[in-house]
């Protein structure tokens, strides 16, 4: 039966190896991604068929998905799913190839997926942003870290200072005058609410004797 390797008509990836038509792999690979690139929808088909008779098209789709990430990005999100379901379809279509009753017509509708896809990519508006989206992602959190830190330091030197003796107020440290603060406002809310009540129980009595 053979590995899934045969199966899918995949050859391990050698960059230094030679296409069908005696083209460096690695040269096509770079064509083919700077055709997406730069919106050459010929090439980028030519290039992507060239890898396909090369039996590198499951090279060339993963490629192609890893373009539809750095090089299209969110200038169009929905590339990313499209990709992704092209290259499952194009391997369905590779295996069947290998037992279709006419194979030659079931492989050239497997390179006919792999150069459609190198078209949408390369028709598709490009940005780099992702590229950058780790890098900015690093710099917010330790910008975020920092401040924590410093934060957190702050409060310990200010904690520090309290026990000795060095933040006071009035005679006393700061911190327990702040206590002292919050306590008496929670005795007036207390005694507010107890006048509350006995004004209330007042007026159930009145309305009792009545």
């Amino acid at each position: 039966m053979g590995t899934d390797e045969e199966k899918r008509n995949v050859i391990p990836f050698d960059p230094f190896s030679y296409t069908e038509h005696f083209y460096p792999v690695d040269e096509v690979l770079s064509c083919l991604q700077k055709a997406v690139r730069r919106g050459q929808a010929d090439a980028a088909a030519f290039w992507a068929g060239e890898l396909h008779v090369s039996r590198l098209g499951a090279t060339a789709m993963h490629r192609m998905q890893i373009m539809a990430v750095e090089d299209v990005g969110i200038a169009a999100p929905e590339s990313v799913e499209v990709v992704a379901t092209v290259r499952n379809q194009y391997l369905k279509a590779v295996v069947t190839s290998k037992t279709a009753d006419d194979e030659q017509a079931a492989d050239d509708d497997a390179c006919r997926i792999c150069m459609a896809c190198a078209v949408f990519l390369a028709k598709k508006p490009k940005t780099r942003t992702s590229c950058v989206l780790t890098s900015w992602m690093q710099a917010t959190f330790h910008c975020l870290y920092d401040r924590f830190c410093d934060n957190k330091d702050a409060g310990y030197r200010q904690r520090a200072e309290v026990n000795n003796g060095k933040n006071m107020k009035d005679g006393k440290p700061q911190a327990q005058q702040l206590i002292s603060e919050d306590a008496e406002v929670m005795n007036r809310m207390t005694v507010n609410a107890n006048v509350d009540e006995q004004v209330e129980n007042e007026k159930n009595g009145r309305a009792t004797r009545v």
